[in-house]
C-alpha cells in the first residue's frame, strides 16, 4: 500500500479485500480488533470468549472476501459482534457470571423501583406546590392536560415564545431536582 495507512478509507480497504488484498485486510484487523473486543468483552464478561468472537469474525471475513458487500466496514464489523455475542449466549457458551450480575441487577432494581418511584412522584409534588403560581398553570396545562404552546399561549394571552421559555426554564428547574435525587 503506498499511501499512509490511516489515510486510507475504509470503501477502498473493502475494494481491496475483495480483491484479496492480505494488506488490506491486516489493516481492517488492525483499525478495528481492539474496538470489537472491548465491544464483546462488556457483554460477555470472558476475554477468551470475546477474543474467540472477534478471530471468528475476521477469520469469516478473510474467507468471504471476494462475496461481501460492505457498504459502511465499521457497521458491518459491530453488527457481526452483535450477532456472536447473541450466538454465544444462545449455545451457552457465555460464562455464567454475566447471567448472575444481570439477575442481581436486575433483582436489586425490580425492589427499589417501586420505592423510587414513590420518592419521585413524592418529590414532583413538592416541586409543583413550590412553583410561581403562573409556572405551575402553564406546566398543569402541558403535562396534565395536554396543550399545545400555541394553546397556552391564546389561554393565557401571552406570547407563545414566552410560554416555551417558561416551559425550557421549568423543565430545567425540574431535571436538577430529580438529578440529585438520582444521584
Amino acid at each position: 500500500m503506498k499511501r499512509s495507512d490511516t489515510q486510507i478509507c475504509d470503501s477502498e480497504l473493502v475494494s481491496r479485500l475483495r480483491e484479496g488484498n492480505e494488506s488490506a485486510f491486516t489493516l481492517i484487523y488492525e483499525r478495528y480488533w481492539r474496538e470489537l473486543y472491548n465491544k464483546a468483552y462488556k457483554r460477555l464478561m470472558d476475554y477468551e470468549l470475546a477474543f474467540d468472537i472477534v478471530q471468528e469474525i475476521y477469520c469469516d471475513l478473510w474467507a468471504r472476501r471476494f462475496e461481501l458487500e460492505i457498504p459502511h466496514l465499521p457497521a458491518y464489523l459491530h453488527q457481526a459482534v452483535k450477532f456472536q455475542v447473541y450466538k454465544a449466549i444462545r449455545k451457552g457458551k457465555s460464562t455464567a457470571q454475566f447471567f448472575e450480575r444481570f439477575e442481581r441487577l436486575s433483582n436489586t432494581a425490580a425492589a427499589d423501583v417501586s420505592l423510587l418511584e414513590k420518592e419521585l412522584h413524592e418529590r414532583l409534588h413538592q416541586w409543583l406546590a413550590k412553583l410561581p403560581d403562573n409556572k405551575r398553570r402553564l406546566f398543569k396545562m402541558r403535562y396534565e392536560e395536554e396543550k399545545s404552546t400555541s394553546e397556552i399561549a391564546g389561554i393565557m394571552n401571552i406570547s407563545q415564545k414566552t410560554v416555551q421559555n417558561q416551559l425550557s426554564l421549568t423543565h430545567l428547574d425540574l431535571k436538577t431536582k430529580l438529578l440529585s435525587l438520582l444521584l
